[in-house]
């Protein structure tokens, strides 16, 4: 059974939110896509379900590392918690982060398997079988996720 709206995916080239869309829904793992920050904020405040942000750092005209701090300034969202999934083809663009932000950031390219298991491992115990446990969550990490804490 499919849990909608645990994920969205921010990119800006809607193809590929398209392709990441369905990717998880194949591994039942709900997803929404926006390809803006602003049309993001308003998706997380439509959808309380969502748990997990997985965004590209380089987005058309901003950087997605944004999304933390305006998710901290709107007076509804900054409440809720979220696991943030950062995309970037240069780790150094991602060094700074909010203390408060629980973080994971893939280099691409990034393998599709990767990208689930460090997904679902962001979702929680209920997560896909096949992908979601904590075993599964260190191989992503040991073959090109950081997690931050």
């Amino acid at each position: 059974m499919q849990r909608r709206g645990e994920v969205l995916v921010i990119d800006d080239v809607i193809a590929i939110v398209e392709e990441l869309v369905t990717l998880l829904s194949w591994h039942e793992v709900g997803a929404h896509g926006a390809t803006n920050l602003t049309d993001a904020l308003e998706v997380l405040t439509e959808c309380p379900e969502i748990r997990v942000v997985a965004c590209d750092v380089r987005l058309d005209r901003e950087s997605g590392l944004d999304i933390i701090p305006r998710i901290l300034e709107h007076p509804e969202l900054r409440r809720r918690p979220f696991r943030f999934l950062f995309m970037s083809g240069d780790p150094m663009q991602v060094q700074h982060f909010p203390a408060a932000s629980e973080h994971y950031i893939l280099t691409k390219p990034v393998q599709p398997r990767v990208l689930m298991r460090a997904i679902t491992s962001m979702l929680g115990p209920d997560a896909d079988p096949e992908f979601g446990n904590d075993r599964e969550a260190q191989g992503a990490q040991s073959i090109g996720a950081s997690p931050h804490v």
